[in-house]
């Protein structure tokens, strides 16, 4: 007999069941030389595994798609979906023109601190320390209610990061990219921030930074 498929029947480990397999055989015969061999989904011809295998598919711009390609693409919404557990698998979104919508960080992955100095020259923790994350600072807002300026020295725990003048009744800060956050050395550091002066009456500061591992 010639080449060919041929159903095998194995019996399972429970001596009961039984399975059928695919086969190619040598001679067409369940009993002759049998083959694990990759085979083409339409033709069933056995496949050269050692040969390339293009994708089928258009390859022209704006062609129309042929042979049933395999495509990425991305959920087009018009609204936030709604949320699943963390952990499972999510799709990518995009617009309704097929536009990637990507964000710089997890909205839970941010946090916002507001703090205020006042008629002192002591560091104030302006980020409180996460015994987990580390936390890269990419916005700060100084508001000086004073009619008197300082310099404010910001602080990664011990490690100057930045010094900023508040010229009276003023509002001086920053705000980055989350994606070039200043970063923080280590966990369970707090952000501080510590003014020239002890006579100001009232400095308030909103931070952000972003939770990293």
């Amino acid at each position: 007999m010639a080449a060919g498929w041929v159903t095998v029947t194995v019996l399972g480990g429970d001596g009961t069941t039984t399975f059928n397999f695919r086969k190619w055989s040598h001679d067409g015969t369940p009993a002759g030389l049998l083959y694990d061999v990759y085979a083409d989904p339409v033709t069933l011809e056995p496949i050269d595994t050692t040969a390339t295998v293009p994708v089928a598919g258009a390859d022209a711009v704006d062609a129309v798609p042929a042979d049933s390609p395999f495509t990425g693409g991305l959920i087009a919404r018009t609204s936030p979906p709604t949320a699943i557990t963390s952990g499972r698998v999510a799709r990518a979104t995009g617009s309704v023109y097929g536009e990637a919508l990507v964000i710089g960080a997890l909205r839970e992955m941010k946090v916002r601190q507001k703090s205020i100095i006042t008629n002192s020259s002591s560091p104030v923790d302006i980020i409180t320390l996460d015994v987990t994350y580390k936390q890269d600072l990419y916005g700060l807002i100084m508001a000086n209610r004073s009619a008197t300026g300082c310099y404010v020295t910001i602080k990664d725990d011990s490690t100057t990061v930045s010094i900023i003048y508040l010229p009276p009744t003023d509002t001086r800060g920053f705000m980055l990219p989350v994606d070039s956050a200043i970063p923080q050395t280590a966990i369970n550091k707090a952000w501080t921030a510590t003014c020239s002066s002890s006579s100001i009456d009232s400095v308030e500061i909103t931070a952000l930074a972003v939770k990293h591992l």
